[in-house]
């Protein structure tokens, strides 16, 4: 029989992508959603390794068959027929999905849905009940989410600085509440002061949010993700992980990750190796990138463990807010540069754009019956929305002098502002926090700028935190030149105060609200306050707040049993093994690029 070229180049290229069609279905027993752009995937695991087949057959030349191109067909076609079922479909027994998106506003969220950008919250507005979501002061994200998961305030929950953990939590949240008041298995991904994280009565998935200074997860088998987020593994890492990148990416790929994720971060670490992306690349990069890998693990998450409450957080509507609002609104920043807008202006939209593609997917796991609630912690705005750029008030030597000559104080920085929260010590007298503020206030009265005679900063109260102070710069458009030149105390001004250069978002008190499924008016309005969230979240799925919650569910959503007696039992409850938390176990890495405090 004669032997062709031709015909040995076929049967080389179908053998050679037989391993790739194999390695690509293996992974598709444990991660259906894994092929996800079937095109690139074929080409990169069958057509490339064919290629190299063929040259070799070629060489060697075979006689006429048919079965190679019947092989090629058919490896082509199950790589592409693997695109065709994601996994993703409605997890029966859900009762209720939270999906939080950090920072959102309606400002924001109207001319995108005008434009068509955001489909899946409009449709949410249209069938559900939507409104404003009126957040407390201080405008501190760990505070306001656990005022959330909570119905209370700071001064009951406990969660009162930056330096907080579960353990601190002083009432329970609702999922602890589902979990032991109603036996539901609960999945919570990324809800803030979650680290660390506790034993799951029923089963279930817990993993901690931004605060987490370690990657411990429940169970633990999803604490790769959190060492992928604090290693810096796709930044240049200070933090060294305890496995290998390649390990890291395994475990991404076996627990969910996409093709088009694991790619982006491939693609990402070899720029990072062999180029130098621009500060504002690797910001705005990385956090879609981050973002992607938490879509696509929670996915993962859901189908593997089957929760009846669950949560996910967004958060990259606040993150790349802080950074990028001036090329978002560059009207309102005086000499932000042309070419920096053209290459950033997009990067607060593109987040809730991704946001809106994450409801997509999370509305398919919904089944019928089923609840959704998507809520932000606060709104957003310009930092300064006359002149942009301003002054910055330093945290660090301020928190020294503070601790050194007042006492325990914990500070965080929000846009401008500084709040100062008393950090009195489980089972201090009552009177500690009252005391604590007033040495606090005198002291701030005291730090007198040289050039002006008056107090460097001007104070004010925080209407719901009447133990905390806030204080702002009383100038906040200084001269550069002043900042070496004058004094506060005989110490350079340089020491209190720096040039904003890097943040030009803010918080503001309004974020959204929308609630959707059996029960809701549709169309409605349902303005809440931050502690109607919790009432509203467990008549959700049938359990009365508690007598001392002061929080309300809307009328225009589902109907809320009579209150009963107080969930606050449940704590005792909680499991929350190994050695407790020390005060400073905390991620300041993020809590820096947040802003909330300088870097060091």
């Amino acid at each position: 029989m004669t032997k062709t070229r031709a015909q040995g180049a076929l049967a080389g290229a179908a053998l050679a992508g037989l391993p790739g069609v194999a390695a690509v279905l293996g992974v598709e027993l444990v991660n259906p959603a894994f092929v996800d752009l079937p095109f690139l995937v074929w080409a990169l695991a069958v057509a490339a390794p064919g290629a190299l087949g063929a040259a070799i057959g070629a060489v060697v030349k075979a006689p006429a068959r048919r079965w190679p191109a019947a092989l090629a067909l058919t490896s082509a076609a199950a790589v592409f027929g693997a695109s065709i079922d994601d996994g993703v479909r409605p997890i029966e027994g859900l009762e209720l999905l939270v999906v939080g998106i950090d920072g959102v506003t309606w400002k924001e969220v109207d001319p995108l849905v005008a434009n068509g950008d955001l489909p899946t919250l409009d449709r949410l507005r249209k069938e559900g009940a939507s409104g404003t979501m009126k957040a407390h002061e201080p405008l501190f994200s760990p505070l306001l989410w656990a005022s959330l998961g909570t119905g209370f305030d700071p001064e009951q929950h406990g969660i009162r600085g930056f330096k907080v953990h579960a353990t601190d939590t002083r009432v329970p949240r609702f999922f602890d509440i589902a979990e032991y008041g109603a036996s539901k298995r609960i999945g919570m991904y990324k809800w803030l002061v979650t680290w660390p994280p506790r034993e799951l009565e029923h089963g279930g998935f817990m993993v901690p949010a931004w605060l987490a200074p370690s990657p411990e997860t429940a169970p633990p088998e999803l604490s790769f993700i959190k060492e992928i987020e604090l290693s810096r593994r796709l930044k240049r890492q200070r933090t060294v992980a305890t496995r290998s990148a390649a390990e890291l990416g395994w475990e991404g790929i076996t627990h969910g990750f996409r093709f088009s994720t694991a790619a982006s971060a491939a693609v990402w670490s070899l720029r990072e190796r062999f180029t130098r992306p621009r500060e504002e690349d690797r910001e705005r990069d990385l956090n879609f990138l981050r973002a992607a890998m938490d879509h696509d693990v929670f996915l993962w998450s859901m189908r593997h463990y089957q929760p009846s409450v669950a949560s996910f957080t967004y958060y990259q509507t606040d993150a790349l807010g802080h950074v990028f609002w001036k090329y978002h609104e560059p009207e309102k920043f005086p000499g932000v540069p042309p070419d920096m807008v053209a290459e950033y202006g997009e990067a607060v939209r593109d987040a809730y754009r991704q946001s809106d593609a994450f409801l997509a997917t999370f509305l398919r796991l919904v089944p019928e019956g089923g609840r959704v609630v998507v809520v932000s912690d606060h709104g957003f705005q310009a930092l300064d929305e006359r002149t942009g750029a301003l002054a910055s008030p330093k945290t660090g030597h301020l928190e020294q002098r503070l601790n050194d000559e007042v006492g325990p104080i914990q500070i965080a920085r929000v846009g401008t502002k500084i709040t100062l929260v008393p950090d009195c010590a489980d089972g201090a007298p009552p009177e500690c926090a009252p005391d604590l503020r007033a040495r606090a206030l005198t002291w701030v009265e005291g730090r007198i700028q040289q050039s002006t005679g008056e107090t460097l900063y001007k104070w004010e109260p925080v209407p719901d935190d009447p133990n905390a102070l806030a204080i702002k710069l009383r100038q906040e458009h200084l001269p550069e030149s002043l900042l070496t030149a004058d004094t506060v105390d005989g110490e350079p001004l340089s020491e209190w105060v720096g040039k904003n250069e890097h943040y030009s978002g803010d918080h503001d008190p309004y974020g959204i609200f929308v609630a959707w499924g059996p029960g809701v008016t549709p169309g409605a309005t349902a303005n809440v306050d931050i502690l109607d969230v919790a009432p509203t979240l467990l008549a959700a799925i049938g359990l009365p707040k508690g007598a001392d919650m002061v929080g309300t569910v809307p009328d225009a959503v589902w109907d809320a049993p009579p209150p009963g007696p107080s969930w606050a039992p449940i704590m005792s409850k909680l499991k929350y093994p190994g050695q407790a938390p020390k005060e400073d176990d905390v991620n300041t890495e993020m809590l820096e690029a947040l802003g909330y405090i300088e870097e060091q």
